[in-house]
Order: structure tokens, then sequence, then C-alpha cells
């Protein structure tokens, strides 16, 4: 869906242009308004992805989905050699994500969007520990 690269922030990864375009919302909620939307080309089944990581992550917190994504094997390998707080602008490789997402689809036998949401819980176990 980005063709844009994917970066290993502090916080977690970024689409620097995603982050620009919403970053005046800081830690409030994005308005579910269509017309912001609008400029997104997106198939049928890109939204229904979207739809599914809203319904499965939208609940938990900032900090909770933080470090969702510091468990993730991307953003680790990307960070290796950083510190926490230190600042970087890496590049997470499409290949790394890829590899990782096709790891995870089989893993979960994402056969319906709904399988997105063991997906989520797992995760959310994983880093409760």
């Amino acid at each position: 869906m980005f063709n844009e690269d994917c970066e290993a922030w502090v916080h977690g990864p970024v689409y620097r242009e995603i982050y620009f375009k919403y970053k005046n919302h800081g830690y409030n909620p994005i308005d579910d308004n269509q017309k912001q939307f609008e400029c997104f080309d997106l198939s049928d089944s890109e939204k229904e992805v979207i739809d599914a990581v809203i319904n499965y992550f939208g609940c938990y917190s900032g900090k909770i989905l933080e470090k969702m994504t510091h468990a993730t094997t991307p953003w680790k390998e990307t960070r290796v050699g950083l510190t926490d707080e230190e600042v970087s602008n890496r590049i997470i490789r499409k290949d790394i994500i890829e590899m990782y997402f096709n790891q995870v689809y089989d893993k979960y036998k994402m056969l319906n969007i709904s399988d997105i949401k063991d997906y989520s819980e797992d995760l959310f176990e994983k880093i409760r520990h």
C-alpha cells in the first residue's frame, strides 16, 4: 500500500509523509471524516485490510502499539546498534517487511481478513510478559 520508505524512528516505524499529514492531531484520535481520506487511491481489498487493522489494533493505546512495533523483526533489525532513545531515520527495507508479514501470514494461516485478530492478540500477549 505504500511506495514510500518506512523509517525506524524511536517510537516505532514511520511513514514520513503520513506522519506529517496527521501530526497536528497529536495524541488525539483522527476523526473518521471520509473527505480527508479521499486523496488515497485504495482498492476495496486495501480498504478492508485497513478496516481490520483499525478494528483489531485500534483498541490499544499508543504506548501499547509502540511496544508492539518494537517487538517486530523489521523495526528491531533496522535499529540494531542504536540506543532506545537514539534518533534515526534508517529505512526499514521493504524486503524485511515483506518477509516478516509473509511469516505472519503463514503462521496465522490468514485466509480471511478477520484472521488479523489472532495476530494482534498474540502480539499483545508477547509484549505483556
